[in-house]
């Protein structure tokens, strides 16, 4: 196992952020509709929610395009959340609720400017929905403010987001162009020639430079049920404009194998004509992932998750220094959360759903996910750190003591009643009244906290160094991250594929209660 694998620094998420970072737009002045189409307008469906950073990031890229092509564009904004009994839900809270229902607003009563408000709002996205009369300059403010504040505005909401749940968005941004799920790259530039795609005989569409081919070399093995390349594919794709996949099996690619030192798949190879490009140039981040050999470059396996070992002797050692049994026929789930990420809990969610199918014929291993020298609310002499502060790292420490000391059904719980009734900012005051509740013994959870709970973070470092793990949520199933939907239907499927002897309820189908969990993470 290599040293760099194992401090496993970058993961896929740098090359989600590398590829989404979109320039900021300034100048633009919303829709305009000023440049009459005389055709089939192409038709343009953003799912989004509007404090989401990716999905904040292609509503700056789409901006400048729709000026450009005016009514030749039908753009629609829509937002993904939850309509429940007493209000809505939406995965980055109230704020969030409050920033999609105004931007709903301001598209209804200033269809051509609105985007103007979204783009300028979006750069501060985190004082959504505050910011927005102090963008909304040149709109009707009082027509906004009376339908954010009335009825009006959350039947908007809510029709928003069963158009949302209708196509099945649970990811920002889903985006459908005439129809058709979107997975191209998401610039001003892509999606300008994606909607020249759509009317080449636009005026903007003649003379757009022709896209050269730049083969992308998938290096996997079809023994591995959990290798899914397919999030870096997208990831590259979006990154350099042309990338076409080639996949080839180990079994037929030994002298890739040697002539690129490969050592886990998926492996992605690309040729160095890459370097030529914008994307390459500008970004040495991207540079950083990758590394070369004679004949062209691959991805450096920190970059990709990748964890499958080509050569079985290296990959049976390794499974046991980690504490995965290959040779049981049960498969063994290890999830690494943050006590307070919210992508983080709804995957603890999922994960008890299907615990509740298959109970105790599988494995089931909760970790957390836990920084060195990370902000000013450390322990450990700066060796433990959270992500979201101390009070989350101390609540990680008792989540932590009660799976030791009271097993995995008291755990989910335990989590699961946090989760509802506590937040980062007031863990520490919060949890003994909800462990009281649920029968647990808090002076015990307490005694724990105060003299295992250290220890306990040490050891769950230890195996996310070795794992490489940076980001909440993040699951292995036999040793492999998995990197399939985050749904609780999907990791049943990919756990019972498992099994030696498969059991009886592999059967069934979750009438699942948890929302799927978007593709992003908190890292």
């Amino acid at each position: 196992m290599s040293q760099a694998f194992i401090k496993g620094g970058l993961v896929v998420i740098i090359l989600l952020l590398a590829v989404l970072v979109v320039r900021d737009i300034t100048n633009g002045s919303g829709i305009t509709g000023n440049i009459v189409y005389d055709g089939t307008p192409v038709k343009l469906d953003f799912y989004v929610m509007s404090q989401c950073p990716y999905g904040t990031q292609v509503e700056d890229a789409i901006a400048p395009v729709l000026d450009k092509f005016g009514s030749a564009v039908d753009f629609s904004l829509e937002f993904i959340g939850r309509t429940t009994p007493t209000g809505f839900d939406s995965l980055h809270g109230q704020p969030e609720v409050d920033g999609n229902k105004v931007q709903l607003c301001a598209a209804k009563y200033n269809p051509d400017k609105y985007m103007n408000m979204i783009v300028c709002m979006n750069k501060n996205a985190n004082s959504i929905p505050d910011n927005w009369e102090s963008c909304a300059k040149d709109l009707n403010v009082a027509n906004i403010k009376q339908c954010y504040e009335g009825e009006e505005g959350d039947e908007l909401l809510s029709a928003s987001f069963a158009r949302a749940d209708e196509i099945g968005a649970s990811g920002s941004p889903t985006i459908y162009l005439n129809d058709e799920s979107y997975g191209g790259r998401r610039t001003e530039d892509a999606f300008t020639k994606a909607i020249c795609g759509e009317i080449p005989d636009h005026d903007l569409c003649k003379n757009l430079p022709k896209v050269e081919e730049i083969e992308l070399i998938v290096l996997n093995d079809e023994r591995c049920n959990s290798c899914d390349p397919s999030q870096i594919v997208f990831a590259l794709q979006q990154m350099f404009e042309g990338i076409t996949p080639k996949y080839v099996d180990v079994s037929e690619a030994e002298e890739l194998i040697e002539d690129y030192d490969i050592e886990l798949v998926p492996a992605f190879i690309v040729p160095k004509s890459i370097t030529e490009s914008s994307e390459w140039k500008d970004n040495a981040q991207v540079q950083a992932a990758f590394e070369s050999f004679e004949e062209g470059l691959k991805i450096r396996p920190q970059a990709t998750g990748a964890s499958y070992f080509v050569d079985e002797q290296k990959r049976m050692d390794f499974m046991n220094d980690i504490g995965v049994d290959l040779t049981d026929g049960v498969p063994q789930v290890d999830f690494f959360v943050m006590s307070y990420c919210p992508y983080g809990n709804q995957a603890e969610e999922i994960v008890y759903e299907v615990y509740n199918v298959l109970g105790n014929k599988a494995k089931y291993n909760p970790y957390y996910v836990i920084y060195s020298d990370y902000g000013d609310e450390c322990l450990d002499d700066g060796n433990l750190c959270s992500l979201h502060g101390k009070q989350e790292l101390t609540q990680n420490m008792r989540e932590k003591c009660v799976l030791v000391d009271n097993g995995l059904d008291d755990w989910f719980d335990f989590v699961i009643a946090m989760n509802d009734a506590c937040t980062y900012q007031n863990a520490d005051s919060c949890w003994g009244a909800v462990a009281e509740d649920l029968g647990l013994d808090v002076d015990a959870i307490s005694s724990c906290e105060t003299e295992r709970g250290i220890e306990l973070m040490r050891e769950d470092k230890v195996l996310q160094d070795k794992l490489g793990v940076t980001g909440s949520p993040t699951t292995f199933i036999e040793g492999s991250k998995y990197q399939g939907a985050r749904d609780a239907n999907s990791i049943l499927v990919e756990m019972c594929a498992n099994f030696e002897d498969k059991p009886s309820e592999c059967d069934n189908v979750i009438a699942t209660t948890a929302a799927a969990v978007p593709a992003g993470n908190c890292g």
